[in-house]
Parts: structure tokens; C-alpha cells; sequence
């Protein structure tokens, strides 16, 4: 062992910061809270209320999170295009952009039919089965 790691006594500071922030996450995470009939922690009742923040905002009978998810779908659908057909250099030497971008053909095949069908959803238009739920 390194005899650096073996002498080494944190300061009251660092002693400090971790237990507050232990009991934070403890709070958060472990504290049930009456939610009505039910309990929620801490966490689930932020969640729940970025939730509704978010999706209070409607567009076009949708809320806002539709859209974002709509948005994020199409981004990937055409950077997957890219990187399989031109294979441009800003994706294929980004390791992160190459590992989110670079599919097999049935992937992207997918890719296609999930972009088509979720702004199909948003404009209200296609078969029933589809948009009528």
C-alpha cells in the first residue's frame, strides 16, 4: 500500500461534507413521505413535479415532452443516416458520436419506422388504430 494513502487523515471539512451530503442523499432517496393514500420519497415528488411542469405546456394536443422525445428520435434517425451513408469525419472519429450514431441497417430500418410513426401521432394524422388511443 501506498504510504502516502496509509498516513492520510481526512480534514473535519471533508468529514463535514460528506455527512451532509450523505444525510441529503438518505433524505432524498430513503424518506417516505405521505402522498395521499400512498408514500412517495422525496425524489418521486420532484419528479413528479418537473413532470407536470413539463408536460403543462401542450402543443398541437401533446405535451411539451412529446415533442423533446419526437425532436431527440429525428436527431437520431438522421445522424444514424449520416453516419451509415456518407460517414462524415466529425462521427466516425468521435468515439461518442460513432457509438450513438453508427447502426446496422435494421436498426436504421427502425429507426425510420419510429420517426415516421411518432410525428405521424403528433400531427394527428394515419389510421385510427394508430392516432385514435
Amino acid at each position: 500500500m501506498n504510504q502516502d494513502l496509509k498516513d492520510y487523515k481526512p480534514s473535519s471539512g471533508n468529514i463535514l461534507k460528506f455527512v451532509i451530503m450523505s444525510v441529503i442523499g438518505v433524505f432524498l432517496f430513503m424518506a417516505l413521505l405521505p402522498d395521499g393514500d400512498a408514500f412517495n420519497i422525496p425524489l418521486g415528488f420532484a419528479i413528479v413535479w418537473l413532470g407536470e411542469l413539463i408536460n403543462g405546456v401542450v402543443i398541437n394536443e401533446h405535451g411539451l415532452l412529446f415533442l423533446i422525445a419526437a425532436i431527440l428520435i429525428t436527431i437520431s434517425f438522421c445522424g444514424s443516416v449520416l453516419a451509415y451513408t456518407v460517414k462524415p469525419g466529425f462521427i466516425v472519429n468521435n468515439d461518442k458520436l460513432n457509438k450513438l450514431f453508427s447502426c446496422g441497417i435494421v436498426y436504421l430500418i427502425s429507426k425510420a419506422i419510429a420517426v415516421a410513426l411518432v410525428w405521424m401521432v403528433f400531427f394527428g394524422v394515419g389510421p385510427d388504430w394508430l392516432i385514435g388511443w
